[in-house]
């Protein structure tokens, strides 16, 4: 199926249905095994939490998302980014802004470290928005948190707050048309934390990325190996390392970037 033919396809909500069941499906298949037995060795009989990393303590539920859901427990989840994460955190926002929130990671974590932020989440996965709702309630943070459907960039004066919104963007290629500063100026003024995937679009990445440090200081992360040691623990101290190091296993490719924008303004 061509680009063009799934940009068509994408608009229609039951494709989005069909594609969601589709990818649980192949998750289940490929991480259920080792996550059930994580599980059973680690917590048990009780509720995962987060056990290290920005969310220490989170709350957490143990279902099918996307990708593996042990390194989100663990803490090690996207460790490239957790000091700019933390750099949210000390900042305490006003607006809180995660789009392609997936089941609610960042956006219930952050909902419970900025307790005074106004948190909205936008993801487009029915599955996911079930399961965010779930990670909000078990967390008590549903009543500063708003979930939507699609991010249109032309509403986005609807979430400014005088250069204290800051975003989360993780869309799957779709960052490069979004974050077009010249045609939402608004957006100008936000920060961002962006995951970057240039193998996934048709635009000049290269292009795009130059015309961001117009408007923003930018800084890049990229991927790394997670080093077992690094997240042993005493609540962990059941799992052997050949466990733990599949566990930290996030099945990205190692060119994998993140990108970090600062408003200039």
């Amino acid at each position: 199926m061509t680009k063009a033919i799934k940009k068509i396809f994408s608009r229609f909500r039951l494709f989005w249905e069909i594609d969601a069941i589709r990818k649980r499906i192949i998750f289940y298949r490929q991480f259920n095994q080792e996550t059930a037995k994580f599980k059973n060795v680690v917590f048990k009989n009780d509720i995962p939490y987060v056990i290290a990393g920005p969310f220490t303590g989170m709350k957490y539920i143990n279902e099918t998302v996307w990708g593996p859901i042990v390194p989100k427990w663990l803490g090690s989840y996207e460790a490239e980014i957790s000091t700019w994460i933390m750099q949210i955190i000390d900042k305490q926002p006003a607006v809180i802004v995660d789009i392609g929130a997936a089941e609610g990671y960042y956006a219930v974590g952050l909902a419970l470290k900025c307790p005074e932020a106004k948190v909205y989440a936008f993801e487009v996965d029915s599955i996911s928005r079930r399961q965010l709702r779930r990670l909000a309630k078990l967390n008590g943070v549903s009543d500063h948190l708003v979930l939507k459907g699609w991010f249109n960039p032309a509403d986005s004066a609807l979430y400014s707050n005088h250069r204290r919104t800051v975003a989360i963007v993780d869309i799957e290629g779709a960052e490069y048309e979004l974050l077009d500063f010249e045609r939402w100026p608004t957006l100008a003024s936000w920060q961002f934390i962006v995951e970057l995937h240039p193998w996934a679009t048709s635009a000049d990445p290269e292009a795009i990325t130059r015309k961001w440090s117009k408007t923003h200081v930018v800084e890049y992360r990229t991927a790394t190996r997670r080093a077992v040691h690094d997240y042993r623990s005493a609540i962990i101290s059941a799992v052997d390392d050949g466990m733990l190091s599949g566990a930290l296993g996030e099945y990205r490719r190692e060119d994998q970037k993140w990108a970090l924008l600062k408003p200039k303004l």
